[in-house]
């Protein structure tokens, strides 16, 4: 059985074959674009539509949840306790009427109340 001729090329001699993954392209590739995490993406929607009151239920909407005690429980409750969100009826927590509104954040003061009733 004939294989061929072996020959012996030099590094010179060998075609330059591009990268695979070329590093700067002028579209982003999924490789390029850098990942952001779906629960951190989900606070900023909520902080940003919080800038006015608004109900738990109208939070919930407008970030497509449709199960608003869960949604309440796993998402506004922890920004509550933070200090992120603040209850326009803080001293009836259970209120129909209750709405969250996002404080401010200032770097040497950290969060400040923005909700005077």
């Amino acid at each position: 059985m004939y294989l061929g001729e072996i020959f012996i090329v030099s590094p010179q001699d060998t075609p330059k074959i591009p990268p695979r993954y070329p590093q700067d392209t002028p579209q982003d590739t999924p490789q390029d674009t850098p990942k952001v995490d779906p629960q951190v993406e989900l606070r900023e929607k909520i902080i940003s539509y919080c800038s006015v009151p608004h109900s738990k239920k109208e939070i919930a909407a407008y970030c497509g949840f449709k199960d608003i005690k869960s949604f309440a429980i796993n998402h506004l409750k922890p920004l509550v306790n933070q200090g992120i969100l603040l209850m326009t009826i803080s001293d009836k927590p259970n209120s129909s009427n209750q709405k969250y509104i996002a404080t401010q954040y200032k770097e040497d003061e950290g969060y400040i109340k923005k909700y005077e009733e």
